[in-house]
């Protein structure tokens, strides 16, 4: 099972899927702005709602500036810098974690599940804060700033 975590400046979306990509139960929270609050939350959360069932890998999208799994800035609604979930994370359920900006997975999901497209976008989003993602030939942009119109 994967757990996928959409994180946004006022909430959390925790969603499980099957190995095969189906989506399961799926739940919201509040999002605490304290780091350890957010750690405890979130952990807590998956624990009570998918103890029954191994868990494969965790992935988990935040708005701002992500580099190697880290947090270096939350942006504008997250006061986060250097903030390393995915260690606190793999110690927590002993399996993959990965950190990624929002707006670059809902704009990979997007590039690889729609019929008929191409393999390269831009995706925008307007929630709580703005974010940019840009896909290239299925990929995620990566380098300086790259995907972080909303940031910077």
């Amino acid at each position: 099972m994967l757990i996928a975590v959409d994180t946004g400046g006022t909430k959390i979306l925790i969603t499980s899927f099957t190995n095969d990509g189906k989506p399961g139960d799926s739940f919201r929270l509040p999002t605490p702005k304290d780091k350890d609050e957010y750690i405890g939350t979130l952990t807590e959360h998956i624990k009570e709602h998918y103890a029954k069932k191994p868990i494969d890998a965790i992935v988990v999208g935040i708005p701002g500036v992500i580099r190697n799994n880290v947090v270096i800035w939350g942006g504008s609604n997250l006061p986060w810098q250097n903030f390393d979930i995915a260690s606190k994370l793999k110690a927590a359920f002993s399996c993959p974690v990965w950190i990624e900006n929002d707006a670059n997975l809902a704009g990979l999901s997007e590039a690889r599940t729609l019929r008929n497209t191409p393999t390269s976008c831009l995706y925008v989003t307007i929630s709580t804060g703005i974010g940019t993602g840009i896909i290239l030939d299925g990929h995620i942009a990566q380098g300086l700033s790259a995907s972080e119109g909303g940031h910077s």
